[in-house]
């Protein structure tokens, strides 16, 4: 299989919670963990699936060890552009990002 990917994938598994619309309109949301994240998109698994094309909002929690800083995430737009059934009810999803800036809480 041709690898497509132009950006270096990272092994992380970041607790991430994410937003999305359904088919009907309603909006969506579950937390649960990436699997692999780069700066162009990650690869995460869900208990709902998401269809192909969906947009979707997403808030990353990120690993810091500054200690004057509690906390950091990334708050992304992406577009699902892959899913796939990897067990009964877990769903994986690729997730191009759009775009995403880096939030930090020092409270």
């Amino acid at each position: 299989m041709l690898e497509r990917r132009d950006c270096e994938r990272y092994g992380l598994e970041l607790p991430v919670n994410i937003k999305w619309r359904d088919i009907s309109g309603e909006i969506m949301e579950e937390s649960n963990i990436c699997k692999d994240i780069s700066s162009s998109g990650m690869y995460m698994l869900l208990n709902n699936l998401i269809e192909k094309g969906s947009k979707v909002e997403l808030l990353i929690d990120l690993p810091i060890a500054v200690e004057e800083v509690k906390s950091s995430r990334v708050f992304a737009r992406g577009e699902v552009i892959r899913n796939v059934e990897e067990r009964e009810q877990v769903f994986g999803h690729g997730i191009k990002f759009i775009d995403y800036e880096f939030l930090k809480d020092t409270n």
